[in-house]
């Protein structure tokens, strides 16, 4: 279990960790700034950021959370859709993805540290078959 520190926020529905993670996904530069779970939801905070010389498309709000063995996929309505589109070199966005589910229980008793944000394939890239962006969210040591 992970002890509350300053940069977390909690409260008997919400609990908010900041996590200010980055991962590199060339040409992706991303950001988990926070998560924040309450029952039924989780909301993820992130920027992204084409390191490239060339326009990409990425879209992370049809992406998928993965929270134990259950996987639940963007809600494309309270997501930020400015996350999903066409990124121009060296152009940089920021948003929350919202996850919904009837799944209430696991959710509101979710740790960062068994959450996995599996978003979508990065298109313009050199690969013919790019793969997906998929994050482990654990809380650094």
């Amino acid at each position: 279990m992970m002890a509350v520190t300053d940069a977390e926020e909690q409260s008997p529905d919400r609990r908010t960790t900041v996590l200010n993670k980055i991962f590199q996904e060339e040409p992706l530069y991303l950001a988990i700034n926070e998560v924040s779970v309450k029952p039924g939801e989780v909301a993820i905070a992130i920027s992204v950021e084409n390191r490239s010389e060339r326009r990409i498309r990425f879209y992370p709000s049809q992406g998928r959370l993965r929270v134990g063995t259950t996987e639940i996929e963007a809600n494309l309505f309270l997501s930020d859709l400015n996350l999903s589109r066409s990124f121009a070199p060296d152009e940089k966005r920021s948003g929350a993805l919202v996850f919904k589910s009837h799944l209430s229980s696991e959710l509101s008793s979710a740790q960062p540290n068994n959450i996995r944000l599996i978003l979508g394939q990065v298109i313009g890239i050199e690969s013919s078959n790019p793969g997906y962006v998929d994050i482990p969210l654990s809380p650094a040591p």
